[in-house]
This record gives structure tokens, C-alpha cells and sequence, in this order.
């Protein structure tokens, strides 16, 4: 039995040794291991005697670890978010760890299956390694988009200038790609052909940054006009925003706290093109049919005051006479006379179980279950806001980690980006710094100047050339004007255009790998 038990041990070890490189390497993590985190899993891999199973085993023990590492903050979700106990909220730490980032095991799997049947050598086994773990990352269905290319943005690495070509999640494919040709070099039993590998690998990435810094330069060198907002953090704990949301209680504190930080920034005298109050920020319905409420009338009355144009997220529904009449969590915007410019924007992408329950349409009594409640309906984004001058693409929460849905904001013809947030739910560590740096990737692969508005933290703002401004303390009060600057001429992205090009091309290398060895196979007789 001993025996056996360190025989597993022994054969998962590399997978552990995986996982704990990547989640170590993550945000908020220095990417220490960015190159070779994946070396001892996917090594293990090309072990010809070990059966599918095994290897799905293997892949999918790297995942958990990793996951159990990267996304601990599940646990605070699940018991300040989803009001379960402490108990429950490890079970489902434990559940999330062993499903979601299944597109790992799976495309170790779909890749030794394709190596075994066609068969494949080494070399391209490896390159299959790296293309299905690339391609599975951009289409496997994840809560939370995670990757190891922004990485590069947050350790200023100047190759994540180059994710206006090919995105974040290029980037990310060429850190794959890199650790398969690192197994390759180290497999070379001629230490001149070693060298030749690690070298050619080196210059590299020291040519990709060097092309970042160039490109940097050009974008700063471009003509620009300077966008002046006043980003306001209040800091609403959790418990006071549950009973607001709720109508009881708090509201009028929460309305008070906003108008007063904005205030302070009116004073300092510099010159507002508007002010971001966070998500849900208000904690009544904004819509125009909405006004007589007690609380909006009360926000609308204070907000004339202000004169300074305002996008502030709250609630909104449907008409009245509507039927159904569903509510929304919206972002709003507002002139400095503070009528509406523009219909508000609702949320399209909500959060499971906090926003909404799946099937909850079809079986209505599952509301009674879920924490939130009935929740939200979604939206139809993306979608512009407007303040004159400016067309303003409108972000709410982890809506920022989809590099589609920006993508699209940049060609309806957006000015800038705009995201509010409320990461107070997800903990005080690792959550907040993977959602700030996940959001501003956005600007380098649309090369629009984003702004960034959280009730907790971490607020910010990032500019067209990738200058990230002064970074808001964590759980405190927050006010400051960020300035950022915009092309005067637009120029749209290759991958604003063209993001779905990079998996197709992605797939049709996989097509050609295997028809390859097809036909290799079958002049031959022989591995490729």
C-alpha cells in the first residue's frame, strides 16, 4: 500500500510542481516562473507508456493546485458575496478549484490523444501541447478569463505593447509556445545545439521588448488631447451596501459620502471633464421614469449642485407598465445640469449566482434559493455613453476581462473606456490587483485611455501608451483627478479589427501538424 501510495506520489509530482509554479507566478506575483511553469507537467506528457487517464489525472491535479493558489479569494467570495458558511464556502473553494479550469486537463488530453493516433514525434507533439492549451484558454468558458500574458503589464514588461497586434491572449500563446521549444532545447544531447536553442530563444524576447519600447515611444510621440476625470472611491463596506440594496437603511449616508468626496475635488480647482462614481454606486433606479423616488430625487437634486458632469453606476428597470419588468445593474451618465445624455447603459455580462441563477427564467422557484434573490436581468451591450465630447465605452465589473467585449466598444467608436467596479466582495489581497491589471489590458489592445472607478480598490487610470496613473489605497476613502491622455486622430488596433483571426490561424496550425504526420505516416510508415 506505501508502495503504491508513493508510486502516485512520485508520478504527480511534476503536476504539483506545475500548479505551483503558475499560481506563484501570477499575479499578484512577480512571473518568476513565466517560462517554465508548465515544463514539468507537459515533460511528463511525453511518457509513451502512460495510459490517457493518467495524463487527464495529471493535468487536471495541476489545475486544481494552481487554481487553489490563483483564486483563493473563491472562499471570501462565496461567504461575504454568497452569505454561506465558513464551512460551505471551503467546499465550494474546493469545487471551483476542480472545475473550472478543466480546458487544461482536456487539452492535454485532446493533444496526447492526436499525437498517439496520427502518431507525432516530439517536436510536434509539443507544438500540439502549446497550440491546445493556447486555443482551450481563449474558448473555455470562464468565470473569471485569466491568463499568464497579462502578466507582462503587470511586471512592465515592454512586449505587452504587443498585445495591440495580437492581444493578451497572443501573448500568452507565445509564453506556450516558448516553454515547448524549452523542452526541446533541453532534450538536445549536443550542448552546441543547447546553447543554439536557449540563445535563439533569448534574443527572442529581448527583440519583442525591444520592439515594445519602440512602440511606446511612438504612441506617446502621437498627437493627444488630455482627459481630466475625477475618480471617487467611498469605501461602502458590504454591510452597509447589502441593507441599501435592500431599502433598509443606509442610503442616504452612502448618497452624502460620493457628493462629499466629489466635492473636495470641485475645490482643488482643476478643470473636471466629468466625474466616475463606482458600481452601484447609488443605491436606488436612475431611469427618468424613476425620478420621483425618494432617493433619486434626492441624488438628482444634489447632483444640480455639483455642475460637473457625472457616470455613476446604480439601478435601473423597465417601465412600469412593462410586463415582465425586469431590473438591471446599469451604469448612468448624466450632463453638468444633471439631466440624462444618454440611455443608461445595463449590464450584459453578470456574475453567477450574485446577479443572476442559471435557469432561473425556466424555473422561477429557484430564486427563492439564490443568495441575491430574483437578481439581474442582462443587458444588451456593449454600449456607448456620451458627454459631450466624448463617446465613453461603458464597463461594468469583471465585464473588462472579456478582450471581445472591448474590442467592440472601440469599434462603435469610443473615446475611452470606462469601468466601475465593486471588488469589496473578493477579499483584500490577490482579487483586487488581477482585476486592476486584467481591466487596464484592455487599453493596449484597443489603444484607448481607460478609467477605472471601485468602491474598495483599487481605482485607477491607464493612457493609450500604457502609462498607468497613481494606484488608490485598498479599503480606505478615495478621491482624485486622473488625467489620461487620447489620440486626437483615431487609429484602430489590428486586434480591435481582427481578435478572432489569432484562433483560426491557432487552428488551422493544429489541422496542419496533424495532416502533416498523416502524411508522414503514410510515405513512411515511420514517426514524424
Amino acid at each position: 500500500m506505501m508502495r503504491r501510495i508513493q508510486k502516485i506520489s512520485k508520478s504527480l509530482a511534476p503536476a504539483v510542481l506545475t500548479g505551483i509554479l503558475v499560481g506563484t507566478s501570477y499575479i499578484p506575483f512577480y512571473p518568476w516562473a513565466l517560462f517554465f511553469c508548465y515544463v514539468p507537467l507537459w515533460w511528463s506528457l511525453l511518457d509513451p507508456h502512460q495510459s490517457l487517464k493518467q495524463i487527464f489525472l495529471k493535468s487536471w491535479v495541476a489545475q486544481f493546485t494552481l487554481t487553489l493558489i490563483g483564486f483563493h479569494w473563491i472562499y471570501f467570495v462565496a461567504h461575504e458575496f454568497g452569505f454561506l458558511p465558513k464551512p460551505v464556502a471551503v467546499v465550494v473553494l474546493i469545487l471551483f478549484a476542480g472545475f473550472v479550469h478543466l480546458h487544461i486537463p482536456l487539452a492535454a488530453l485532446a493533444a496526447s490523444y492526436l499525437a498517439r493516433i496520427i502518431p507525432l514525434g516530439r517536436t510536434y507533439s509539443l507544438l500540439l501541447l502549446a497550440l491546445t492549451f493556447s486555443l482551450s484558454e481563449m474558448f473555455w468558458p470562464m468565470i473569471f478569463q485569466w491568463h499568464l500574458g497579462y502578466t507582462f503589464l503587470y511586471a512592465d514588461l515592454p512586449v505587452y505593447q504587443l498585445a495591440e497586434f495580437i492581444g493578451f491572449q497572443g501573448l500568452s500563446g507565445l509564453i506556450f509556445l516558448t516553454q515547448a521549444l524549452i523542452i526541446l532545447g533541453s532534450a538536445q544531447k549536443s550542448l552546441h545545439k543547447k546553447i543554439s536553442y536557449f540563445g535563439a530563444l533569448g534574443v527572442f524576447w529581448v527583440t519583442l521588448n525591444i520592439f515594445g519600447l519602440i512602440r511606446e515611444s511612438q504612441i506617446k510621440n502621437q498627437p493627444y488631447t488630455e482627459i481630466n476625470a475625477g475618480v471617487v472611491q467611498a469605501n461602502i463596506g458590504n454591510l452597509e451596501r447589502f441593507y441599501a440594496q435592500n431599502g433598509q437603511g443606509f442610503q442616504f449616508s452612502i448618497i452624502e459620502k460620493h457628493f462629499n468626496l466629489s466635492r473636495s475635488l470641485i475645490e482643488t480647482q482643476k478643470p473636471l471633464d466629468f466625474l466616475i462614481w463606482p458600481e452601484s454606486a447609488i443605491p436606488d433606479f436612475l431611469d427618468e421614469h424613476h425620478q420621483d423616488r425618494k432617493y433619486a430625487y434626492y441624488f438628482h437634486k444634489k447632483l444640480k449642485e455639483l455642475s460637473v458632469p457625472l457616470i455613476t453606476g446604480g439601478y435601473s428597470s423597465d417601465p412600469i407598465h412593462q410586463n415582465p419588468r425586469r431590473d438591471y445593474n446599469a451604469l448612468f451618465s448624466f450632463d453638468k445640469e444633471g439631466a440624462w445624455t444618454s440611455p443608461p447603459y445595463r449590464k450584459t455580462h453578470l456574475l453567477i449566482f450574485g446577479e443572476y441563477l442559471p435557469l432561473s427564467d425556466t424555473f422561477p422557484v429557484l430564486k427563492k434559493y439564490n443568495p441575491a434573490g430574483s437578481g439581474f436581468s442582462s443587458g444588451n451591450g456593449p454600449q456607448l455613453l456620451y458627454i459631450e465630447p466624448f463617446q465613453i465605452g461603458a464597463q461594468i465589473c469583471y465585464e473588462s476581462l472579456d478582450p471581445l467585449f472591448s474590442a467592440k466598444l472601440k469599434n462603435l467608436g469610443a473615446d475611452l473606456i470606462v469601468n466601475v467596479t465593486n471588488d469589496s466582495w473578493f477579499g483584500p489581497y490577490s482579487e483586487p490587483k488581477q482585476h486592476l491589471y486584467m481591466t487596464l489590458a484592455r487599453a493596449i489592445e484597443t489603444r484607448l485611455p481607460l478609467i477605472r472607478s471601485t468602491n474598495t480598490g483599487i481605482s485607477s487610470a491607464i493612457d493609450n501608451s500604457g502609462q498607468i496613473t497613481e494606484l488608490s489605497p485598498l479599503n480606505k476613502e478615495w478621491a482624485a483627478v486622473l488625467t489620461v491622455k487620447k489620440f486626437k486622430v483615431d487609429n484602430s488596433t489590428f486586434y480591435s479589427k481582427y481578435a478572432l483571426l489569432l484562433p483560426f490561424l491557432i487552428t488551422l496550425l493544429i489541422i496542419f501538424i496533424c495532416v502533416k504526420g498523416q502524411i508522414w505516416k503514410a510515405s513512411t510508415g515511420k514517426k514524424s
